[in-house]
């Protein structure tokens, strides 16, 4: 596998704020595997992109690709 950045994934720079389009609640309807419903529940509107990423929960290529799925699916946007 090779490494991920976070333009291959469409997401902006580490400093950018992801916000939820759809309420947490909601979320359980969408097919989300485990980490992406994980990186959903870190976003609190103040978390940034690189927070997320240094949790450390998980390795960074997985953090950007969970990322990167919620933004394919449009529950999250960039302020």
């Amino acid at each position: 596998m090779r490494p991920q950045t976070r333009e291959a994934v469409g997401l902006p720079p580490g400093s950018s704020v992801p916000k939820l389009t759809r309420t947490a609640k909601s979320l359980t309807s969408l097919p989300l595997d485990p980490r992406a419903a994980f990186v959903a529940a870190q976003i609190d509107g103040s978390m940034t992109v690189q927070n997320i990423l240094d949790l450390g929960l998980m390795s960074r290529v997985e953090a950007l690709a969970a990322l990167g799925v919620l933004v394919k699916l449009g529950v999250v946007v960039f302020a």
